[in-house]
């Protein structure tokens, strides 16, 4: 803690000191530092600072878990959604979606927050369709998948979904149906529920 904060030598320094970071002089002696913290509450936690860009003193330091020292760094995607400011690894905690999933919403696919928060993610069953129910379409056109349907149609794979709940519904200008002649692979409950 004090060779980051102080020895422009260290690897790390440009990353402390180098950055303005500081530590308190009563914490220059190890016994003060003590006095202070007291022992690690556990073997797993190290010093953390509150304010990451604040200096290692009595006021802004703290015990924490390396998942807790995770989300307190100066580069992680914070989002306020709804009043409430997490990161994003938080947020993809909290409503249960995988981290790489809600950053590509943002990040890629350039989705608001509210929407790439408040869309869940598919089912396995709803995946399952898409790779393994055969369709085709009054067209006579027939794909292997819901999948291969909506890239070769330009068609959405929850609409194409959506068509086969609902017979008097279309999407990409075809109406369409599960191709049950070459469902004899598939589960038949699977197949008799749609």
């Amino acid at each position: 803690m004090i060779d980051r904060c102080t020895n422009k030598n260290v690897r790390n320094y440009k990353d402390y000191g180098g950055r303005g970071i500081s530590i308190c002089n009563r914490w220059l002696s190890f016994e003060n530092f003590y006095k202070d913290m007291g022992p690690k509450p556990k073997k797993s936690m190290s010093i953390d600072r509150i304010d990451n860009n604040g200096n290692y003193e009595s006021s802004n330091c703290r015990w924490a878990t390396q998942k807790e020292q995770c989300n307190n760094k100066r580069g992680n995607n914070i989002i306020n959604y709804n009043g409430k400011t997490q990161t994003m690894t938080q947020w993809a905690e909290e409503i249960g979606i995988k981290l790489p999933t809600l950053h590509k919403r943002i990040t890629k696919y350039g989705w608001s927050i509210k929407k790439a928060i408040e869309t869940p993610t598919k089912t396995l069953e709803e995946i399952w369709k898409e790779r393994c129910i055969s369709v085709c379409t009054d067209r006579g056109e027939l794909f292997e998948s819901i999948l291969e349907a909506s890239i070769r149609t330009g068609a959405n794979t929850a609409s194409i979904r959506k068509c086969l709940e609902d017979k008097d519904k279309t999407t990409a200008n075809r109406k369409w149906v599960c191709a049950k002649n070459i469902q004899n692979k598939y589960p038949q409950s699977f197949i008799e529920n749609n």
